[in-house]
């Protein structure tokens, strides 16, 4: 065995880890790809793509518990409106978080806001790993159904797919953020 076959593994891995951090939908998908289509070992895949899914969600709450040491954060905070929110999403957080998972573009705000609420970590950690590991079963189960579907012919167009996928997640992403850019340009402009 030469540097080159372990290399390659290694990197491999690090990227199902790192994936989650750059974008959760693309690097879930990509590792069911990956995993149905023989490229990696598909228990390992989805454990290293789970742990950097639950690293990154933590990550994303303890930026917003860091916004406490903000004096402008905290006085947003303290509103009034803030804490009602922080209310609901506290009273039912499992099932918000739960949800959150699924709809793609609430993850991130939802994730810092529990930061920013305080929600108790242990639970929130318990509940993101949860359904986390949901959400990649169930990308695992829809992947390896179309390859079961599509044959061999999955092992030589799922890289294509991922990549269609992830440039179709980032265009729309761009888009719904350069409409709100343009709707808060609105908003300023009109008296």
């Amino acid at each position: 065995m030469d540097i080159q076959d372990l290399l390659t593994p290694l990197a491999v891995y690090l990227a199902l880890f790192l994936g989650p951090f750059v974008q959760e939908d693309a690097a879930v998908v990509g590792a069911a790809a990956a995993a149905v289509s023989g490229q990696v070992d598909p228990t390992l895949a989805m454990v290293v793509t789970w742990v950097g899914l639950i690293v990154s969600d933590g990550w994303k709450y303890w930026a917003g518990r860091l916004a406490h040491r903000s004096r402008r954060a905290s006085r947003w905070i303290a509103d009034a409106r803030v804490q009602s929110a922080r209310e609901r999403v506290l009273r039912r957080l499992g099932m918000t978080l739960l949800v959150a998972r699924f709809v793609p573009g609430t993850r991130i705000p939802l994730y810092v806001a529990c930061g920013v609420f305080k929600a108790p970590f242990p639970r929130f950690i318990a509940y993101v790993s949860l359904s986390g590991a949901l959400y990649l079963a169930l990308m695992y189960g829809v992947v390896r159904a179309l390859g079961a579907v599509m044959g061999d012919q999955l092992r030589h167009y799922a890289p294509f797919v991922v990549v269609g996928f992830v440039v179709t997640i980032l265009v729309a992403q761009w888009l719904r953020m350069r409409a709100r850019h343009r709707a808060r340009g609105l908003e300023t402009s009109n008296p």
